[in-house]
């Protein structure tokens, strides 16, 4: 599947390197989400008794989209209650994800599996995808700086490793991919935040910046999809200035959030 949208193009698209970082932290009864890569910035607080999310605080560090803080407070509202040791499937299912900041949502599921991991304190997945352009490349997940999985991927779909090559990346991955990792959380975990990071990689293919000012409803493909370009906001969204970070040569400053 090839997703071109007329945006202007990112001169220096082809050089770089494609990196989101997220941090899963226990403090007792907390886990705390940090998120950050070329469009986003944000954080969680999940906090739980044990069994149950009590409450759920949002931070909206970077957005692209005056409109997207506003997402936060649906987590608290869709999460509230649940337990913490739900699967990512059920998780999606409560939340009604094209309601939410799909991102912001992300983070948050990703935060609650933490949380129910109460004798591991942190998790930190790093994703990179170089630039693609006209053959594969390697798309990779870390957790604390171990490699997890390493697909070779061009066009939203893997070529390699053999055992998945045709999969795809787009609608229809959580079925297969649920299904080959069944019975290895972890591995669908990373398989999750890998998947997620290749969505958002493709952003980089655009000057996103020159964008600044740009509405919302002048997106006519992407209504419905999430909570900006929902119905409520779509009409008021306008994108930010200065939101886009390009990583590839300073990882260091992955959720510094500057």
């Amino acid at each position: 599947m090839s997703v071109l949208l007329e945006y202007p193009l990112n001169p220096d698209f082809g050089d770089g390197v494609f990196y989101r970082r997220i941090q899963l932290t226990n403090q007792g009864n907390a886990c705390v989400g940090q998120l950050e890569d070329c469009c986003h910035g944000f954080e969680v607080t999940i906090h739980h008794d044990g069994e149950s999310i009590t409450d759920v605080e949002p931070t909206a560090r970077r957005v692209p989209f005056n409109t997207c803080p506003g997402a936060g407070k649906l987590l608290g509202a869709s999460l509230i209650g649940q337990s913490i040791h739900s699967n990512l499937r059920d998780i999606y299912t409560w939340c009604k994800p094209r309601s939410q900041c799909t991102h912001w949502l992300d983070l948050a599921l990703l935060a609650v599996k933490q949380a129910a991991r109460r004798n591991e304190h942190q998790r930190d997945y790093v994703v990179s995808i170089p630039d693609e352009t006209d053959k594969p490349v390697q798309a990779a997940v870390y957790c604390n700086q171990e490699q997890i999985l390493a697909w070779h991927v061009h066009n939203w779909s893997i070529h390699q490793p053999e055992a998945l090559q045709g999969n795809t990346l787009h609608k229809g991955f959580s079925q297969w991919m649920f299904e080959y990792f069944d019975g290895d959380v972890d591995k669908q975990e990373a398989a999750f935040v890998l998947q997620k990071g290749y969505f958002v990689s493709c952003a980089k293919r655009y000057d996103i910046n020159c964008l600044a000012g740009k509405r919302a409803v002048d997106d006519a493909h992407m209504a419905g999809s999430c909570y900006t370009y929902g119905e409520a906001n779509i009409d008021s969204a306008v994108r930010q200035a200065n939101s886009f970070r390009d990583f590839t040569d300073n990882t260091a400053a992955l959720l510094r959030f500057e």
